[in-house]
This record gives structure tokens, C-alpha cells and sequence, in this order.
């Protein structure tokens, strides 16, 4: 008789054997319900946002950052100049409260570039350097910061390249209608007359998809009007008291101005896909903005000693600490009353056609064509009032008291009501301007503007390698064409009746001077 005992492995190899078997029964049995139980499990919101972006960073070739909105019109902040600050690396330079332009890596502005869908920007900026408070964040889906070369941007600068892209409609495959309205309010009140310190922001974004998601579509509009209010303190210096160098400083002059600006953007974007199959996609897409800032500064020029001999007689002290001034008296002084206004109107206009065609699973062939163009006109406007016109004319403050307030600002203890208009009248209170005699600049006109235009055509071609160190090897041809031009024209402004050879109308007229 031949006995056979298993040992423990054998047992364990049938055992598994078994097992195997009957899970391959149940699988085939109950397959069909398995698949239809699959649970899905979907990251929205913050969450997505931050894994879209580590995403990027961890799939792209070089340094980069990025900023991915959780949803269309989810990026809360004013423009996609304040997203941008949060990142490492990057800072942005604040113009009138606001983000304007950006710095990577401790370089200035005109050391960056901007793109839009990996298209160069046209900039309404004296140089190439992008202004990005003309982007609304709401319109914008993602933003690529390159902060080293890469060889795939047709385009890039020293400092790095900021790509910002608009949403894929296909890609996003659902249908979406957002809207978002805030409200803002400046604490410091309506400084000047004529202004407001309430403003608010709103955008409207939809997407859908049809026949079949084989066409896409993404509509957005955006319009913003933000109000500023500011308090301006400006000394002119502080030389020794009566030039004199074993003597104190003093004020040599200061500037105490109010600031009331108002910002007006619109922002339109729209983006047209068809994709019919897998190997063709053609997308269209623009973006317009409409951006119109106003600024009134009024203040008073006051003249401190750098004026002694001109706009006053001479400053005594009353009272000195640690080799300051911090309260004294300016005698006979004279000021110059400012009323300025300056307005930016600037409209910006990009459109791109991009069509994508794979080939098989080696060759893909790609074209692109875009213009982006830019229109800028500022114009500033400087008048000047007082109680006379020209030096030695009109009343003057015997004794215009003034107190160190201890935070770098002075207060002044006027005797003349300077809201008075039958004392203060138009014209320049000391002789500015480049007449013989001295007595020709009442006021001021600078009117710049400039236009930039680009234009670029690429074609493209990618082979994918099925194996080794090498992933794809892209080639093909780039032709961009650009040209920008800046006019500036500056004019003085005199009271007629004071120019040469002129009547006795009390009216502006403009003289045109070389800038």
C-alpha cells in the first residue's frame, strides 16, 4: 500500500488553486454587475485646483509654477496679476493700490514676457513688459510661469514666461453657467468731489458642449469699476535752516495732495472648439479687455525754504528736537493750488487659430495663427491756481505756522480761506515756464500714445518615439512680425491775454512744446 502525505506547501499551492478557481466562476458570473458598481470618485474644488497644478509642475520639463482655478470664475482676486503674487518667486509692483506688473526672480518687468494660449502679448506698457491688471482672473483658467528656458516656447525672456490659458470646453465636458458679483468700499470716504468710495465686481461665464461633444463653446464677460482714495505727503527736502550748515534742517517744501482714481474694465472671452474624432481638433479663441483708470489729484504746493527769496521771505524756527525743525513759521509765503486729472484709455484685442492633426501614433502635424494688438492714450492735465499770478502778486500768508505731526507729515495753520473763489483764481502763482520773461506756464498737457501690433504664424510638426531615452522630437518653422510705436506731445497751457502778443481774454490757450 502506497500512502501519499502532502506537506504544507502543496497544500497551500491547492488551496490557492481553489481559491483562484472559484473567483474566476463568480467573476465571469457576476462581471456585468461589477462594472455597472464601480464606484467613482471625483476631486472638485480647492483640492482639484491644487492637484491640477502639482500636476503640471511635476509632469513639465523645466521649472515652473502654476495657478489652476477650481472652477471658471473661481479665482477670487482682481486680477490675474494679484493670482500671480501668490507664488514663490514672484512679486508684483503695486500701481494706485493694485497689482500691475510682475518681477520673477528679483528681475524687473521688462525681463518677463507674457503669452496667452503660448501666443506673445502685445502690451500696452512703454516697453514689452505686460500690464496684467488688464486680465481679468475670472476669464482665465490657468497660468504657467516658466522660470527657466524651455525649448518648446516659441517665445521667452530673461526673468521667465507667464502663459496664460483659457478653458478647453471639450475638455471640460459638462455644461456650466457661473456668476459672481462682489462689492468693495474704501474706508477713507469721497476725498474729491466728483468721486465715489464704493465700486464692485461681476462676470458671467457659460459652457456647453453639442452634437455629440464633437463642438465646444465658452462664453465670458467681466466688468469691473473699483474705486481708490488716497492721502499724498510729499516734502520737497530739508535743507539747513538759512543754508546755513551749523544750523537745523528745515522743510525745504511740501506737496499735501488727495488722490481720487476710478478704474472701469470690461473683459470679454470667447472660445470655439471642434474635435469631430480623436486625431483632429481646431480651436478658436479671443480675448478682448477695455480698460479706463481716472485719476483727480488736488492739493496745494507750499513752498518752504527751498522758496525763500521766491515764494516766501525766509522760515524761523520756535522750536527744534534732535536737529529738526518741528515747528516754525514761513513769512509772506505764497502756494500754488493743483487741480490734475489724468485719464489711460486702453483697449486690448487677441485672437489665435490653432488646428491639431495626429497622423497615427508617431506623427502629429499642428498650425497656428494669431494677432494680439493694443491701443493707449493717456492724457494728463496740470492747472494751477492762486492768489495772484506770478511771483510777487496776490496776497501772501504773513505767517503760515507749521507743526511736525511726529509720523512725517506737517500740518500748516493757514489765515487764507483757499476755498474761496474770489480769492483763488486760475493761473500760475510763481513764473514757471520757458517765456523770456518767465511768465508763460499756467498749466500743463501731456497727451502719449502708443500702439502695438503682432502678428505670428507657426507651423509644427511632433514625432513620438515609441521607445527610449527620448520622448518626442518637435521641429518646424515660426515667422512673428511686430511693430510698435509711442507719441508723446506735450503742451503748456497760459491764461490768453498773457502770452506774447496776445488780448485781454481771461481763457486757456494751449502752446506746444518739443518732448
Amino acid at each position: 500500500m502506497l500512502l501519499f502525505k502532502p506537506s504544507l506547501l502543496t497544500l497551500a499551492i491547492a488551496a490557492a488553486g481553489a481559491s483562484m478557481t472559484t473567483y474566476a466562476a463568480e467573476n465571469d458570473a457576476t462581471g456585468a454587475t461589477a462594472d455597472e458598481n464601480i464606484e467613482v470618485i471625483q476631486v472638485s474644488g480647492i483640492r482639484r485646483s491644487l492637484k491640477e497644478s502639482q500636476a503640471v509642475k511635476m509632469t513639465s520639463s523645466s521649472v515652473v509654477e502654476a495657478i489652476s482655478a477650481e472652477d471658471i470664475g473661481k479665482l477670487p482676486d482682481v486680477s490675474i496679476a494679484e493670482s500671480l503674487a501668490r507664488l514663490p518667486g514672484i512679486a508684483a509692483q503695486r500701481l494706485d493700490g493694485r497689482a500691475n506688473v510682475v518681477s520673477i526672480r528679483g528681475l524687473g518687468p521688462d525681463f518677463s514676457l507674457a503669452t496667452l494660449n503660448g501666443r506673445e502679448q502685445a502690451s500696452i506698457n512703454d516697453n514689452r513688459g505686460v500690464e496684467f491688471d488688464q486680465y481679468p482672473s475670472e476669464l482665465l483658467n490657468t497660468v504657467v510661469v516658466y522660470k527657466t528656458p524651455d525649448a518648446s516656447l516659441m517665445t521667452q525672456a530673461i526673468a521667465g514666461t507667464v502663459d496664460m490659458q483659457t478653458i478647453s470646453p471639450l475638455r471640460h465636458g459638462e455644461r456650466t453657467i457661473a456668476v459672481n458679483v462682489r462689492g468693495e468700499m474704501n474706508d477713507l470716504g469721497a476725498l474729491n468731489a466728483g468721486s465715489t468710495d464704493k465700486g464692485y465686481r461681476g462676470s458671467i461665464s457659460y459652457i456647453d458642449q453639442f452634437a455629440d461633444d464633437t463642438i465646444g463653446i465658452a462664453l465670458g464677460y467681466s466688468r469691473m469699476q473699483s474705486p481708490n482714495q488716497e492721502e499724498r505727503w510729499q516734502a520737497w527736502g530739508y535743507p539747513e535752516l538759512d543754508y546755513n550748515p551749523d544750523n537745523p534742517v528745515v522743510l525745504g517744501g511740501a506737496k499735501p495732495y488727495v488722490r481720487s482714481s476710478e478704474l472701469e474694465r470690461d473683459g470679454v472671452m470667447a472660445v470655439f472648439e471642434f474635435a469631430p474624432n480623436d486625431q483632429f481638433k481646431s480651436v478658436v479663441d479671443v480675448f478682448y479687455t477695455k480698460f479706463f483708470d481716472e485719476q483727480i489729484l488736488r492739493g496745494i504746493e507750499i513752498p518752504g525754504m527751498w522758496g525763500a527769496g521766491w515764494g516766501n521771505s525766509g522760515v524761523t524756527a520756535s522750536q527744534v528736537e534732535d536737529g529738526l525743525v518741528t515747528e516754525g513759521s514761513i513769512q509772506d509765503a505764497m502756494v500754488v493750488v493743483r487741480n490734475d486729472t489724468n485719464t489711460r484709455d486702453a483697449k486690448s484685442l487677441s485672437v489665435g487659430w490653432n488646428t491639431e492633426y495626429i497622423i497615427n501614433d508617431n506623427w502629429t502635424i499642428e498650425g497656428d495663427i494669431a494677432m494680439s494688438k493694443v491701443e493707449r492714450t493717456d492724457i494728463g492735465i496740470e492747472t494751477y491756481a492762486g492768489t495772484g499770478r506770478g511771483n510777487s502778486n496776490g496776497a501772501v500768508e504773513p505767517n503760515l505756522g507749521f507743526k511736525f505731526t511726529g509720523d512725517g507729515r506737517y500740518l500748516f495753520n493757514p489765515a487764507l480761506d483757499y476755498s474761496d473763489p474770489n480769492l483763488i483764481k486760475l493761473g500760475g502763482a510763481f513764473s514757471w515756464g520757458p517765456s523770456i520773461d518767465g511768465n508763460m506756464q499756467d498749466g500743463f498737457i501731456n497727451k502719449p500714445e502708443i500702439e502695438d501690433e503682432l502678428n505670428s504664424l507657426r507651423l509644427g510638426t511632433t514625432y513620438t518615439f515609441d521607445d527610449g531615452f527620448m520622448r518626442s522630437v518637435e521641429f518646424g518653422v515660426n515667422y512673428t512680425t511686430r511693430e510698435k510705436s509711442k507719441v508723446d506731445n506735450g503742451e503748456y497751457l497760459t491764461l490768453k491775454g498773457y502770452e506774447i502778443g496776445s488780448g485781454d481774454d481771461y481763457m486757456m490757450t494751449i502752446h506746444q512744446s518739443t518732448c
